[in-house]
């Protein structure tokens, strides 16, 4: 095993706040990757990492930016790790949950469904071969499926099949769908899941949408043969919390509510996981902070003063039904370049020169180019101190956190840089802002009008 720390770097850490223990716990529990080629088949040095998931039947990908390059080609060669080692069939994207779904139920190949999956992931150089090998994996015995786990309904050719598609439940139920109640819900449900078309509608439009989404849900209930999967009932029920979204956007002048957002697609993922692939391993590409747990430890360092984050995320939620069940697995890095958020054209310099990230500068002092540290192992001894400081979420925000019961392990990128787009549409599909999905509701009340 390659030792992790030199001596004077030892030296040097121990004449600091952080413990000798953690450094020691470190040294054991971290392994060096050799490479992150999803075509380096060569797979001993990703033992540890298999051993370190072992039954979890959940694998959460994450990261510090979506657009991160080497991320990208370290998260394709762990999918293609854990379905060709690890048994894992299942792929979740943070990508429209209907249409994403829809595309593969009805074309059942990876090349269709991409179209609903972000051109941010997809569109890029260093995807392209993890969507090749979907492509060729997509199909016969040892398959890997497809689906999407996002409130936010972007693909918009997905909203137009629902409006077609729904009547079929709606019939099922008993519901008259040329009554102008139906027409008025359907409407009222596409035009507020768009955030320009919510900030014109009535005040009432939330309390409506719910109320009625109850009553979907409450028939289905009662004739189960309607919804034999639930498809149709989730589908409503996560319009429904993309709609709320947008109305927070509306009340709280833009700002998203993330809680929200975390929170039904934690919803989704557990009808996922416990409805449409009840038996089978599922992967799910996310980004560092909505797969962090134990966020409470966490405070975010700004200008030597501390705020806490926000406790509640994705993977906190759905830790409360599959707990140890799920393995998370953080991205860092400590240089490179990354894109301006504010300034998306621009690049700017990533350097641990002077920045206080106990964490990357431990491993870039003892020589790695890339890891794999197995926190959960760490973070289990009682007595451990845990606590340190670590760029985690971004690479902006200093953090200070309990971080190795955050994460259940961490891959060490050393140099990372922003994804290279491809030229054209990597979705096959462009959303064009003023694309309108059904007309201006009508007036009625739905119910089980025969």
């Amino acid at each position: 095993m390659k030792k992790l720390l030199t001596p004077v770097l030892a030296l040097t850490l121990t004449l600091t706040a952080f413990s000798q223990d953690k450094l020691e716990m470190l040294q054991k529990n971290t392994w060096p990757v050799n490479s992150i080629n999803l075509r380096d088949t060569s797979d001993a040095d990703l033992q540890r990492l298999a051993d370190a998931i072992g039954d979890n039947r959940i694998v959460m990908l994450g990261g510090m930016e979506t657009t991160d390059g080497e991320t990208i080609r370290a998260k394709a060669r762990i999918v293609r790790f854990l379905h060709q080692r690890l048994g894992f069939s299942v792929l979740a994207f943070p990508s429209d949950f209907y249409g994403t779904n829809m595309l593969w139920d009805t074309k059942r190949h990876g090349d269709s469904t991409m179209m609903a999956v972000p051109e941010s992931i997809t569109a890029t150089v260093e995807f392209s071969t993890l969507k090749q090998y979907i492509s060729e994996h997509s199909r016969g015995g040892n398959q890997i499926e497809i689906t999407g786990y996002d409130i936010e309904s972007t693909y918009k050719p997905g909203q137009i099949q629902f409006v077609n598609k729904v009547k079929t439940l709606f019939k099922d139920l008993g519901y008259n769908t040329k009554d102008t109640s139906y027409t008025h819900y359907i409407s009222t449900l596409m035009r507020a899941n768009d955030p320009a078309e919510i900030q014109m509608m009535d005040d009432t439009t939330m309390s409506y949408l719910r109320y009625f989404t109850k009553i979907i849900n409450d028939d289905i209930k009662k004739k189960p043969a309607a919804d034999r999967f639930g498809f149709w009932g989730q589908s409503l029920r996560n319009y429904v919390g993309n709609a709320y979204m947008n109305w927070q956007k509306r009340a709280d002048n833009g700002k998203p509510n993330t809680t929200i957002r975390d929170r039904q697609m934690a919803a989704n993922l557990l009808w996922i996981a416990d409805q449409k692939y009840a038996s089978r391993k599922i992967i799910v590409w996310s980004d560092n902070q909505r797969i962090s747990r134990n966020n409470e430890t966490i405070e975010i360092l700004v200008n030597k003063a501390s705020r806490k984050p926000q406790p509640v995320n994705m993977a906190s939620e759905l830790s409360k039904i599959f707990g140890s069940d799920i393995y998370t697995i953080g991205f860092a890095s400590q240089e490179g370049k990354v894109v301006d958020k504010e300034n998306p054209g621009q690049r700017f310099e990533i350097s641990e020169t002077g920045r206080n990230d106990w964490f990357t500068n431990t491993l870039n002092g003892a020589g790695f180019t890339y890891s794999f540290s197995d926190f959960r192992t760490i973070g289990a001894y009682e007595n451990m101190d845990a606590f340190f400081t670590m760029r985690a979420w971004n690479y902006e925000q200093e953090m200070k956190g309990d971080w190795f019961r955050v994460f259940d392990g961490m891959i060490y990128l050393k140099t990372n840089k922003p994804a290279t787009q491809t030229s054209g549409s990597g979705s096959g599909y462009t959303y064009k802002a003023n694309e309108r999905i059904t007309s201006a509701p009508s007036t009625g009340t739905l119910a089980n009008n025969k």
